[in-house]
Order: C-alpha cells, then sequence, then structure tokens
C-alpha cells in the first residue's frame, strides 16, 4: 500500500494593528540558558563620557522587544536571516556595509 505524502503546511501571518509598523533597533544582546535563546532589541541613547582615566564610556540602551526561541529554532532563525541578507544584497547589487567597515560609534576616536 502506498503512502500518501503528507499535505503541505502553509502559515498565515497576522500582525496585529499596534505592530505593523514594526519597532526601531540598533541593538542586540543575545543570551541562553539551557532551554532558550533571548533577544533583546534595544535602541541605544546618547553616551556618557568616562569620568576618570580608565572609566568605561556609557551608552544607554532600552529594550524594545525581547523575544525567547527555543534552542531548536536557532538555527532556522539564523538560515532565515542569512538567506534574506543574501536576496537583498543580490538585489542591491552591493553588499550591506557592516559597522566594524565604518568609523567606530563608541567611543568616539578623537581626530589624530
Amino acid at each position: 500500500m502506498a503512502m500518501n505524502p503528507p499535505p503541505a503546511v502553509q502559515f498565515k501571518i497576522e500582525v496585529p494593528d499596534d505592530e505593523v509598523n514594526g519597532r526601531y533597533s540598533n541593538f542586540l544582546a543575545v543570551w541562553s540558558s539551557p532551554y532558550d535563546f533571548t533577544l533583546d532589541f534595544a535602541v541605544t541613547g546618547q553616551p556618557t563620557p568616562p569620568e576618570g582615566a580608565g572609566d568605561p564610556t556609557i551608552v544607554p540602551s532600552r529594550v524594545v522587544a525581547r523575544i525567547k526561541i527555543p534552542l531548536a529554532l536557532a538555527q532556522d532563525v539564523l538560515q532565515a536571516l542569512a538567506t534574506q541578507v543574501s536576496a537583498f544584497e543580490a538585489h542591491a547589487g552591493q553588499p550591506i556595509p557592516r559597522l566594524q567597515d565604518k568609523e567606530p560609534l563608541y567611543p568616539p576616536e578623537a581626530p589624530q
């Protein structure tokens, strides 16, 4: 007896009205537990210069979204993001500039 293939699955993504515009983030912190990864998307504020020699520059960062994903989903997230970045770069005809290829944001370098 031949087995029928399982039916296709199609997700219908619905975005709540208050999330249609999304949220801006220019900082991402990732950490993990034995059960999941946590992604904290944040927006950075105006840095506070060091108070004394050897003190760090403090950059306030407000979390705008905290997303927890199961460990098993992490590879799929990486693959989906890599696929979208490749498609964007192919369409744009050039690679997306990386932050480390630009002037550092914090701390600002003094002109030499």
